[in-house]
């Protein structure tokens, strides 16, 4: 009897103690990776620099601001709101409005888009031209957070572009591509979504040869027993 403890003991690859101090460690890394994941990658997550450049030139070609100065422009496709509760007004999406037509009495409005209300702006006219200043929450600043950004143009206007391509209209899209298939996409971690993809698997490759591992040190093989004559 003791001769097979000896040999089981010997056929074990760690302490049994051992085996669940590793196997708890293995687990906590694992849970706490995935949660980290799911937490920072939507502020890690970037635009595709190609969709940035080719929508300005978009806007550029359909924009008014030459023939109207101090332009306040929306080219998302959201509602941009002027104003609070006792004077408002609206900016539909890809249209725009003259801060002078306002009133001669305002010299400043807050701004924010219909769906986010904390993302604040104040614009403010002077006689340079417009100005704005931001009251946002300080993940604003970070990935899908900061979807929109502020352009100043020659005649003293301010456009409002999204950072991101689902903050333009699907028609616009295609009229910039022409289908899914060329709209270009970038990876999180990389240029690509193939580089990304061939990391995830790595990871998840990694993950299968720590689950066989830990079901071997929690599981160890049994020594073979002979019977005696």
């Amino acid at each position: 009897m003791a001769a097979s403890q000896d040999a089981s003991r010997q056929n074990l690859l760690v302490s049994p103690s051992m085996a669940i101090t590793l196997t708890k460690s293995l687990m906590g890394v694992f849970v706490g990776g995935v949660t980290l994941w799911y937490l920072v990658t939507p502020y890690l997550v970037q635009p595709h620099e190609k969709f940035n450049k080719d929508f300005e030139t978009y806007v550029s070609g359909l924009s008014e601001h030459e023939n109207e100065p101090f332009l306040i422009e929306n080219w998302t496709k959201w509602k941009l709101l002027l104003g609070d509760a006792t004077q408002n007004f609206t900016v539909d999406s890809f249209h725009s409005v003259s801060f002078n037509s306002l009133g001669n009495q305002i010299n400043n409005i807050s701004a924010a888009f219909e769906w986010r209300s904390e993302y604040k702006n104040v614009i403010v006219r002077s006689e340079k031209g417009l100005s704005v200043t931001k009251e946002e929450p300080w993940y604003s600043q970070y990935g899908l957070y900061n979807h929109y950004y502020i352009q100043y143009t020659s005649t003293g206007g301010v456009r409002y572009l999204p950072r991101f391509m689902f903050g333009v209209p699907y028609g616009t899209l295609e009229e910039l591509y022409g289908g899914a298939d060329n709209i270009p996409i970038t990876g999180l971690l990389s240029e690509s979504p193939s580089t990304d993809r061939m990391a995830l698997q790595c990871v998840m490759n990694m993950v299968t040869m720590t689950v066989i591992f830990l079901l071997y040190i929690n599981n160890p093989p049994k020594p073979s027993t002979k019977k005696e004559d």
